[in-house]
């Protein structure tokens, strides 16, 4: 065991050699902390004193006659960016140009253009079961759009719980809009909310936030009540003195009786004597054709809003679509995406799944990008001129008509602020001012809640940026709407942008 022990447990004397460490001169530590400081300094000195020069050796350091190489290491280091960019930093974009200093091109204001069909944007609403699939697949496939199997299938697959948001999203680019409400007995009555929540009121109101004027009333069922002219006028009565509350005019509203399920009065005049006995008017084609076009705004720089981030074929990996705002854009055209900032060439055009060389406001197209990271481009987001960014805000004042509610709104409310296509959640922090709907002056400062039908000026924070502009600046991106355990409360416009997510430099 002994001889054990002094072969393996041997001990060996280790000598370590510590030296003193000089306090005189500065620790690796310190080198560094030094450096990083002469660095921010040498930024500040250079962006002050632009003639200000270093000389540079090829490694980036300072020229060899520096004295020693303590300070050789600590001038190495002001060349070395030690300060990681942030994730979440923000989007360097130049500040906007007025837009009174914007003029159109030349390709923009062509009055005749052979090789572009005037578009109308229609919106399709009504409540659950009214029959909106049904028609909308009776008339594309009568129109030779679709066969009578993918019109079953989009039957099919229209069966939404919760309509509303996807209604929302889309509306916003209609132009015109169908309202599609159910005649058979009971049907109509839960639509306009008479046992309950109705859709009908809800979409009504809503379409004519969104700044639709122009609107067809399609009593859809008609069979059902044996094409009754009595059900038809009573329909008319009642939905008529709603509609002009919520500020139609008779004169853009037309009412046309039909069933789609036995496609009476859709394409062609009605075959049916029941109807025909009694109603002389246009079928729903023709009250689409009679439809006004819609105004192009090309006075203003590029807007187009993403409604969705697309890929395809013909357009390629990175591809959006929506409806053009304002202006007008072509293929090889530079876009500013927002809101992250990034700069992109316009690959393709699409519009009605025909590929064009370019489109004008109002038309609702699909357009292909490169040169830009599919991750930077989200629904919600603006395609814009690269001299005109929109605004992007978290903070914002509103102008709000509360609708029927049941529930007072209160300072504090949580719920879903819908703008353009983009859907944010938000808080209400301060209620400014109640207005008289009809002068548009204070009544009350600082009212403690709101109750149904009131008109409010009230300030909003949402929980993250969106792009957005002054309703007085561009229609489309200051309208909103809101929505709180599944109902709109409130819709309403924005009439100041209280904070901008970032300064435009």
């Amino acid at each position: 065991m002994d001889a054990l022990h002094k072969t393996y447990m041997t001990r060996k004397k280790c000598h370590i050699n510590i030296v003193p460490f000089k306090f005189d001169t500065p620790s690796p530590d310190d080198m560094v902390i030094t450096g990083l400081k002469s660095s921010r300094n040498f930024r500040k000195s250079a962006s002050m004193d632009p003639s200000a020069s270093v000389q540079l050796d090829e490694v980036g350091g300072t020229s060899s006659n520096v004295p020693s190489s303590s300070q050789n290491i600590t001038l190495k280091l002001q060349h070395l960016s030690l300060e990681s960019k942030p994730k979440n930093s923000k989007p360097n974009i130049k500040k906007a140009a007025s837009v009174s200093h914007y003029k159109p091109e030349p390709w923009m204001l062509q009055s005749e253009d052979q090789e572009i069909r005037k578009q109308l944007s229609l919106g399709i609403v009504g409540h659950v079961d009214s029959g909106k699939s049904t028609l909308c697949g009776r008339l594309r496939h009568a129109l030779g759009l679709i066969s009578k199997k993918q019109m079953h299938k989009y039957e099919k697959e229209a069966k939404e719980k919760d309509f509303v948001p996807n209604m929302i999203s889309g509306a916003t680019q209609a132009d015109a809009a169908i309202l599609v409400v159910d005649a058979s007995i009971g049907s109509f009555e839960a639509g306009m909310g008479v046992n309950g929540i109705g859709q009908t009121k809800e979409h009504s109101q809503l379409i004519r936030s969104f700044g639709v004027e122009n609107l067809i009333v399609a009593v859809n069922k008609m069979d059902v009540v044996e094409y009754s002219k009595e059900r038809f006028q009573s329909i008319k009565s009642q939905l008529g003195t709603f509609l002009r509350s919520c500020g139609y005019k008779d004169s853009s509203v037309t009412w046309v009786p039909l069933s789609a399920m036995a496609n009476e009065n859709l394409v062609t005049a009605s075959s049916d004597s029941r109807l025909l006995s009694w109603y002389n008017g246009d079928c729903l084609l023709k009250a689409i054709d009679s439809l006004p076009p819609p105004h192009r705004d090309v006075s203003r720089p590029l807007c187009l809003p993403i409604c969705d981030v697309i890929a395809s074929h013909t357009l390629g990996q990175v591809a959006v679509c929506g409806k053009i705002e304002s202006g007008g854009i072509r293929t090889g055209s530079k876009v500013l995406v927002m809101p992250s900032g990034d700069i992109a060439t316009v690959r393709a055009i699409e519009r009605d799944s025909s590929t064009c060389s370019l489109a004008r406001a109002g038309d609702n197209v699909a357009i292909g990008l490169h040169g830009i990271d599919p991750g930077h481009i989200v629904s919600g987001g603006v395609l814009c001129h690269p001299d005109f960014a929109v605004r992007i805000a978290s903070h914002l004042e509103l102008k709000i008509l509360v609708l029927e509610i049941t529930m007072p709104i209160l300072v504090g409310l949580q719920f879903e602020l819908h703008i353009h296509h983009a859907r944010v959640s938000a808080r209400l922090v301060k209620i400014l001012s109640s207005l008289d709907q009809k002068t548009g002056k204070a009544l009350k400062k600082m009212p403690r809640l709101l109750t149904a039908r009131q008109t409010a000026v009230v300030e909003v924070k949402l929980d993250k940026e969106v792009c957005v502009e002054e309703f007085s600046t561009l229609k489309a991106l200051g309208r909103v709407f809101l929505r709180s355990q599944g109902n709109t409360v409130a819709v309403g416009i924005v009439t100041r942008i209280l904070d901008q997510a970032f300064d435009l430099a």
